[in-house]
């Protein structure tokens, strides 16, 4: 696929009536593929009435990339350590 506004022929004047609804799209979409956005539900959505990827697939993805990132933070990994050593008690 040549451009990004052409989802299954939805041009991009079609998405807010001028350049600056797609220059938008193009910006929420380059912010989500290169990690500095979360995927939310409603974009998920679009991409799956878009793209016919369903919904929930890209958010398991999401999902699995928090879990991956907050399992490399240093304070995660000292406060699930503390957990586990107070759940070892009991």
């Amino acid at each position: 696929m040549t451009d990004l506004g052409l989802w299954k022929g939805l041009h991009y004047e079609h998405l807010n009536g001028d350049n600056e609804g797609f220059a938008s799209v193009r910006v929420v979409l380059n912010e989500i593929l290169n990690a500095h956005r979360a995927l939310t539900t409603t974009t998920a959505l679009l991409f799956e009435a878009a793209l016919d990827v369903p919904a929930d697939v890209l958010m398991r993805l999401q999902t699995k990339y928090n879990l991956q990132t907050a399992r490399k933070n240093k304070e995660t990994i000292s406060w699930m350590e503390n957990i586990r050593r107070a759940a070892a008690v009991l």
